[in-house]
């Protein structure tokens, strides 16, 4: 079985149709590189300026909007009906009631 299927790929990769199908697929790959190194610094240089232009955009409706302010109020922690103030208190207390009884 092995002496078939080696045969077969060494047909194959002998064949003009293997040698013709490389070629092209060489061809296409470096087409490709020099086509994208040409054209990318152009569209770097268009993402730049959109982006530029849109944060620009940002800043200048931004100017045109009511500021938005913020009020700050210092929260005090309740007090829980056992007269802990924070939740461990609360639970350490609920836990020496419950060991106790």
């Amino acid at each position: 079985m092995w002496h078939i299927a080696k045969r077969e790929l060494y047909d194959n990769l002998n064949s003009l149709r293997f040698a013709l199908t490389t070629v092209l697929l060489l061809g296409l790959m470096l087409t490709n590189a020099v086509v994208h190194l040409q054209e990318h610094p152009e569209r770097i240089r268009k993402y730049r300026e959109d982006i530029a232009a849109y944060q620009n955009r940002l800043m200048n409706s931004s100017k045109n909007t009511p500021r938005v302010y913020t009020v700050r109020v210092k929260i005090r922690p309740k007090k829980y009906k056992s007269g802990a103030s924070t939740l461990p208190e609360m639970l350490n207390s609920r836990n020496s009631c419950t060991q106790n009884a």
